[in-house]
């Protein structure tokens, strides 16, 4: 980056007494960077829109907050925001600067969401260039792996949620189906109870009733036999009868 005219307006403050405490600088999508904290030290408000410089590899850029991504003019001591949105394909980038006007710029850490808050100190800007990131910066290939693996993660945690309400549906309509199942087999064993008792019954009855023919039967066979034994009496005594009225049968006649 090119310094700027030393003989240019001179910042509404003095930058070595202004420090800003950063609080977040993070990608929020893979063409946003938010940045977020509180100016110590202004005497006046900054002039001019804020502006994100990137310094990579392959060049310089200036991002630029919309109006509607800018919390208001940084005041001392108050919370402040922007969101700079890249215009083209983004870039890899080495150095981070906020640059807000002519007045002030603050070298920013590499992006990151699980960085700490940290005091920057704040640089004329006349005379800032990017400072390089520290080592091991988050690079954009990087950042936008991060961000596939999360939305990955969140499709899968919600993907887990749906397997979950579906297998609890399942064991409902499972516990359901193992009740409804459940009361056939009692109504099919009570009416299996009702049959053998019905059958049984019919069982005892039936045998009540063999028990009665046969001692019938065997009453009948008594007298049967009895009256046998009465006829052959009679038979006898007929006989004796016959016998003693039986004349003597005549001799042979004499010559």
């Amino acid at each position: 980056m090119t310094p700027r005219n030393p003989t240019q307006d001179p910042p509404t403050s003095p930058a070595e007494a202004v420090t800003f405490a950063l609080e977040r600088f993070n990608w929020a999508a893979p063409d946003r960077l938010e940045l977020a904290g509180t100016f110590d030290g202004l005497d006046a408000a900054p002039t001019g829109e804020p502006v994100l410089v990137l310094a990579g590899p392959t060049g310089t850029y200036r991002l630029t907050a919309a109006p509607g991504d800018v919390s208001g003019t940084p005041a001392n001591g108050e919370p402040w925001s922007a969101a700079f949105v890249w215009h083209e394909a983004p870039a890899a980038f080495d150095a981070a600067m906020l640059e807000l006007g002519d007045a002030l710029a603050v070298d920013l850490p590499a992006p990151s969401l699980d960085a700490s808050p940290m005091a920057l100190e704040a640089r004329p800007a006349a005379e800032a260039e990017p400072a390089t990131a520290p080592a091991g910066p988050e690079g954009l290939d990087a950042r936008a792996e991060r961000l596939t693996l999360q939305e990955d993660l969140h499709l899968a945690q919600e993907q887990a949620h749906r397997l979950g309400e579906e297998l609890t549906r399942a064991r409902a309509d499972l516990d359901a189906e193992r009740d409804a199942r459940a009361d056939d087999a009692a109504r099919y064993r009570a009416g299996l109870a009702e049959i053998r008792d019905a059958a049984d019954a019919a069982l005892r009855e039936q045998s009540d009733g063999l028990a009665s023919a046969t001692a019938e039967i065997e009453q009948l066979r008594e007298q049967l036999a009895a009256a046998q034994a009465e006829a052959a009496d009679a038979r006898n005594r007929i006989a004796t009868v016959r016998e003693a009225l039986q004349f003597p049968e005549p001799g042979p006649a004499e010559g």
